[in-house]
């Protein structure tokens, strides 16, 4: 038997019509499960796991980059939830689609699952580890042309390939000029 759609059809109302006894039949999304690990294979507590949907699958070469933007601008449907003393983590009640399991923890370089979760109309799906990464450390000092220390300067690093607008890591100097990124992919 075939599951109930999670909406209506549509219904058309003129002036002065009512609409009785309308039932809306709902049932239970998908849960997503998994956990968050470091390299050595133990978990990682409290570690911010964020579900975002994906609009485009990631084969696909040709895919118009007008979508691309549309897909990356989905976060109002974002979900997160933090890891638990094991990390562990579940996401209830998902509707069918596909996902980005994105993790994050401040003494980790953020990580993502290999693999777009894709979700069934209904049951569970059980994500591999996402694995968090020491990361690496950028550090430097940022001096004036006469090779004075610049107290108080913002300084911003983009991923390769990425620009002005796009995501990016930012610290602001010491008093003796120098800054440091820590946890970089």
């Amino acid at each position: 038997k075939r599951q109930p759609p999670s909406r209506s059809d549509p219904i058309n109302l003129e002036d002065d019509e009512d609409v009785v006894d309308l039932v809306i039949q709902m049932q239970p999304g998908t849960r997503i499960r998994g956990r968050v690990s470091d390299s050595n294979g133990s978990g990682i507590v409290n570690a911010r796991v964020r579900l975002s949907p994906r609009l485009l699958d990631e084969s696909n070469e040709t895919s118009d980059l007008f979508m691309r933007a549309i897909s990356q601008s989905v976060k109002s449907e974002e979900k997160s939830t933090l890891s638990g003393p094991d990390g562990l983590y579940e996401f209830h009640n998902l509707p069918v689609g596909r996902y980005a399991v994105v993790a994050e923890h401040s003494d980790f370089a953020p990580g993502e699952s290999d693999k777009t979760v894709v979700t069934p109309e209904h049951g569970e799906v059980l994500v591999p580890d996402v694995t968090l990464s020491d990361g690496a450390a950028l550090k430097g000092v940022v001096v004036s042309g006469k090779g004075e220390p610049i107290p108080e300067a913002k300084v911003q690093i983009f991923p390769h390939g990425d620009g002005p607008g796009s995501r990016f890591y930012s610290a602001t100097t010491q008093e003796d000029g120098h800054f440091e990124f820590a946890h970089l992919n």
